[in-house]
């Protein structure tokens, strides 16, 4: 199955002459990061960087054995019909009437 991945705090470390990153690979509703890094030179292709960077992450990934798993929880979306300036103005302290009413 294809995942969907972020690849963030990605730089290039001078003293050991390697990318790091932390990689997320997203699969339906669990995300796993990992931290990997790749060993090339600071001016390497950037979709090469990338790509071994990802490739890392997959090698790495072994779901049954993760502890700690990330999953995302479907929330209901509100209620589209409710009249939400209405809601704004009943809300107390009702600002707008305060300024309207200053003498």
């Amino acid at each position: 199955m294809p995942f969907k991945t972020r690849i963030t705090d990605a730089r290039h470390n001078a003293e050991t002459g390697c990318f790091e990153a932390h990689v997320t690979l997203m699969e339906g509703t669990e995300s796993f990061t990992y931290s990997v890094e790749c060993p090339a030179p600071i001016d390497s292709d950037t979709d090469e960087v990338q790509a071994a960077l990802v490739a890392r992450a997959r090698r790495r990934h072994r779901p049954a054995e993760c502890r700690l798993v990330r999953r995302r929880v479907a929330t209901p979306l509100p209620d589209r019909q409710e009249d939400i300036s209405r809601r704004i103005l009943d809300a107390r302290p009702n600002y707008l009437e305060q300024i309207l009413t200053r003498h």
